[in-house]
């Protein structure tokens, strides 16, 4: 099952939809085009820890693959709690389930080769799904389709996300809308401008990209700025990103500064 280079260009939604329904009606056998890797580089990512006691750790099946996933949750008021993921691949390593331990299952369908779409299922239930479009090998726009209650007989289109990168393959722009559900026509809520990058292998890609963008990276380095636009409240928030390295040019560090977090927010990566 494998994603054909669907565009909003030149095939309507309509016609897109159709088909990754199809594709997700019916069984097909997998692609032998071997997946992603997950991680690049001698050393791999252990452990993420955050501000406030929030952390993610980190560990991988024979292949190298990222197989469990422990995200510690940190609360002042409750002392936290803990999810824990579980991720399945097929033979060409393409991520096709992740189950978490409280019912939430993700599932991951692919057409040649390209992440096609993802559904949500809540206690066998399947709340939401969003479908994936291409520009190249690049994902340009992410739909997503909600069931508003568990009763609810459809799925309501309830948010689009667009994507620019630069040449070098680095995110360049996020657009956010919302879809009115009188017009069904979409809102602009935010846009995203990523500014400038360093050079660096970016840890961080690994898990932001969970659980629905699976193999789809997007971005190989580390932002170093950033703008964030509400479009509703015309709120601006310029962020800084800084860095310390180890001598393989792995980040030990990342800094986030801005108007809401002037004094900083510390990122810290563990390796093995």
């Amino acid at each position: 099952m494998h994603y054909y280079f669907f565009t909003r260009l030149n095939l309507s939604r309509s016609f897109v939809i159709t088909m990754i329904v199809l594709v997700l009606l019916a069984c097909g056998k997998q692609s032998s085009k071997p997946g992603p890797q997950q991680q690049t580089g001698n050393l791999k990512l252990a452990k993420i820890e955050r501000d406030a006691g929030t952390y993610d750790s980190l560990f991988y099946n024979n292949n190298g693959d990222l197989a469990r996933l422990h995200t510690h949750i940190e609360m002042s008021s409750t002392g936290g709690y803990d999810e824990y993921y579980t991720f399945q691949y097929n033979a060409a390593r393409q991520l096709v389930k992740i189950t978490e331990d409280a019912g939430d299952v993700y599932d991951y369908t692919y057409i040649n080769g390209q992440l096609a779409a993802v559904q949500h299922y809540v206690n066998g239930i399947k709340r939401d799904y969003r479908i994936f479009y291409y520009t190249g090998n690049k994902v340009t726009s992410i739909e997503e389709y909600e069931k508003p209650l568990p009763t609810y007989p459809g799925y309501e289109y309830t948010g689009v996300r667009d994507f620019a990168y630069y040449p070098s393959g680095n995110l360049k722009q996020e657009i956010y809308y919302t879809i009115d559900p009188s017009t069904a026509q979409p809102r602009l809520d935010f846009k995203v401008e990523h500014e400038a990058y360093d050079d660096k292998f970016n840890p961080a890609e690994l898990t932001d990209r969970f659980t629905y963008m699976s193999s789809i990276t997007k971005s190989l380095n580390n932002i170093t700025r950033r703008t964030v636009r509400n479009a509703q409240s015309g709120v601006v928030v310029a962020q800084e990103f800084s860095y310390t390295y180890n001598t393989q040019g792995y980040p030990l560090t990342s800094k986030l500064t801005s108007t809401v977090h002037p004094t900083g927010l510390l990122t810290k990566y563990h390796y093995y």
